[in-house]
């Protein structure tokens, strides 16, 4: 297995978990703090996508936090569904399927 093949795999675990811990902030109340959590979230997934050079992923992850911040909780779902779908993505790259 490649370098890149290794941390790709490692950013597809990340990248998962962070989708669920957003998605699951979401589903509670949209307070500011929520949305801050959820929005740092989202900064941290778009530069680790970066490093790895999923840039769909960073992009989708940075309109996310954009919503996030602004206060615009039914543009972040549509992303959050976009971004759901990328890592799937990513996953399918990986595993060669």
């Amino acid at each position: 297995m490649s370098l890149h093949e290794k941390f790709r795999e490692q950013f597809v675990a990340t990248a998962t978990q962070r989708f669920h811990t957003i998605t699951r902030a979401l589903d509670g109340a949209h307070s500011n703090a929520m949305l801050d959590g959820v929005a740092s979230e989202l900064h941290t997934l778009g530069g680790e996508a970066s490093l790895l050079g999923a840039l769909d992923i960073a992009d989708l992850a940075r309109h996310g936090e954009e919503a996030a911040r602004e206060r615009r909780p039914a543009d972040l779902r549509a992303v959050l569904d976009q971004l759901e779908v990328a890592i799937f993505a990513q996953d399918l790259a990986r595993s060669g399927t």
